[in-house]
């Protein structure tokens, strides 16, 4: 008898919605990034910032690779890892192409660059979101209790 399954083995539910919204994510990261904006090249920089666009291509890739780290259940060091953000690094090149051949939007590499930079940032935002904290105790509340000690002003319990 052989104990491996005939067919692959379902992933749980709750990888299937976290594939499909990484699916969806990137869907919507590429129709936002080829689509021309009607404010772009306009006016001041977004929020006063010079290079808010790299800021924000570095945000959009940042959230697509921690969905799909989260999707494909990866570990901050594996191979997984490694090939994903390879991966989303294609994708943003091929963004970056396809943006200069619409005619609308251009090319950079700045853009591409910003878009590696935030794929690569995921397992480390993951790292440190993972890493568990000791609870935040304000500082004044020990000191309060220290001199209301030292005043003989405790009452006993």
């Amino acid at each position: 008898m052989s104990a491996a399954p005939d067919r692959p083995v379902a992933s749980p539910p709750g990888r299937r919605f976290e594939s499909l919204l990484a699916a969806a994510a990137t869907a919507a990261v590429g129709a936002l990034l080829l689509v021309p904006l009607p404010f772009e090249g306009t006016g001041p920089a977004p929020f006063g910032l010079p290079h808010a666009d790299k800021l924000v291509h570095g945000a959009l890739f940042l959230v697509l690779s921690v969905l799909w780290l989260r999707a494909v259940d990866a570990r901050p060091r594996g191979r997984r890892t490694v090939v994903l953000i390879a991966a989303l690094a294609l994708y943003g090149g091929l963004l970056e192409l396809l943006q200069g051949a619409t005619g609308a939007r251009t090319a950079e590499w700045g853009d591409f660059a910003a878009d590696l930079v935030g794929a690569a940032l995921a397992p480390l935002a993951l790292r440190w979101a993972s890493t568990p904290r000791s609870p935040a105790v304000p500082a004044a509340v020990p000191v309060a209790a220290e001199a209301q000690a030292d005043s003989g002003e405790v009452a006993s319990r």
